[in-house]
């Protein structure tokens, strides 16, 4: 739109390069159409070969036939020959044609069996790693491509570990996929779950939040909920814990008339671990009224700080995470009072707040003078080259896909 309103955008450009691209849209078209009438010179960067015949190159003759129709170019063929090792070279020439190519011998192996991607990473970082050692490549000139990031990633973040080797992954981990935002997310679903007792739990024990209890009185806790089969509320705790306190040793409930139910608490132990939980209940529950995203945010940092979050974000990929999420916050902040201030319930803001960190990634910690091995997705591949390339996603059954897998 600034393009087209006002033509002297780019006038004080004297050269602009468009490269890296192997097709265009149709509004990718039509910036480039704007920008060459403003900029001195133009040059688009395009592979194919306007005279070839060759079925590799059919899918570049529409893109290419349009450029010369809507920019009548000046054309610029590439006299330098690009190098490819003998193998991929062979590859190259004979790609996509009818005839019968001759078969090459190749010095080393391409494919290594692997029954899962499991398998497939333990293999493609154990041969990384003896380039490295025995044939004294790079690290940095190596690099493994993956199909399905999500089934990949971890594994490679595993086992790379085991192997000594840094990585260093061109698509970021998403942010609700990090162990301290995940715990947040767990913490902020529970008065909308109405503090289930499975997640309750895991929040209580979750190592990035301080809630002043002992494992052992978590532990007690849990066994509280086990036996007075406490599903989820507040009031299936109180009455628990009013049977509890109502009873003694002596005099046992019907609460724990197993013969082998562990010995719970009574009486005034009962009351001071019930008085403890309340306390937890409180800091967790959230105000009932409505409130703008700025105070709902307010009231999430002073939660947080309470519970020491961000002290106990104690590694390089924690404190990545947590800093990714602090941006998260301000840029709601920023957001609001830019769009206006709107009353919104805790559920709505919870939503909202959820969608946003589901849309954020988190970068890998940075590895100061350290080589890192590049992990890439299959749609990344073209247009770059490495003396050392894995092509993982070719386990059994993952390609091609079993469609009707053997019931047997």
């Amino acid at each position: 739109r600034k393009l087209q309103d006002k033509s002297i955008t780019c006038q004080d450009i004297e050269m602009l390069v468009v490269d890296g691209f192997d097709s265009f849209t149709g509004a990718q078209f039509a910036v480039l159409k704007l920008l060459a009438s403003q900029v001195k010179t133009l040059l688009i960067n395009f592979p194919g070969d306007c005279a070839s015949q060759r079925p590799a190159h059919h899918r570049f003759k529409k893109p290419i036939q349009r450029l010369l129709t809507e920019f009548n170019p000046s054309l610029l063929p590439a006299n330098t020959k690009t190098y490819l090792p003998p193998a991929i070279s062979h590859i190259e020439k004979h790609l996509f044609n009818n005839e019968e190519s001759p078969s090459i011998p190749v010095k080393d192996p391409i494919l290594l069996e692997a029954r899962s991607p499991t398998g497939e990473v333990r293999e493609a970082l154990r041969w990384v790693k003896k380039l490295v050692l025995r044939q004294q490549i790079p690290i940095s000139d190596c690099v493994i491509f993956t199909p399905n990031p999500n089934t990949y990633h971890p594994l490679l973040r595993l086992f790379a570990e085991e192997f000594g080797i840094h990585l260093r992954f061109t698509l970021d981990e998403s942010l609700d996929n990090s162990p301290p935002i995940t715990a947040i997310i767990n913490l902020l679903s529970l008065p909308l779950k109405k503090f289930n007792t499975h997640h309750l739990i895991n929040s209580l024990r979750s190592p990035y939040f301080n809630f002043a209890l002992q494992p052992e009185t978590i532990d007690l806790l849990e066994m509280i909920s086990r036996i007075g089969q406490i599903v989820e509320g507040q009031d299936q705790w109180q009455e628990t814990f009013a049977h509890l306190i109502d009873s003694t040793n002596e005099e046992r409930a019907n609460l724990d008339d197993e013969r082998n139910a562990p010995k719970l608490p009574r009486g005034q132990a009962a009351n001071q671990l019930k008085l403890q939980l309340d306390t937890t209940f409180q800091h967790l529950t959230p105000p009932a009224q409505s409130f703008t995203q700025t105070q709902w945010i307010s009231w999430l940092e002073d939660l947080l700080d309470q519970l020491d979050f961000y002290a106990r974000s104690d590694n390089d990929r924690d404190r990545t995470a947590t800093q990714v999420f602090r941006d998260v916050l301000r840029s709601l902040v920023l957001v609001e009072s830019v769009i206006g201030a709107k009353q919104v319930s805790y559920e709505s803001f919870i939503n909202d707040f959820f969608s946003t960190l589901q849309s954020k990634g988190a970068h890998e910690p940075f590895q100061r003078n350290q080589p890192e091995l590049l992990i890439a997705r299959l749609t990344e591949t073209r247009g770059i080259r490495y003396k050392a390339v894995a092509i993982l996603g070719l386990s059994e059954g993952s390609f091609p896909v079993n469609e009707q897998p053997d019931p047997f």
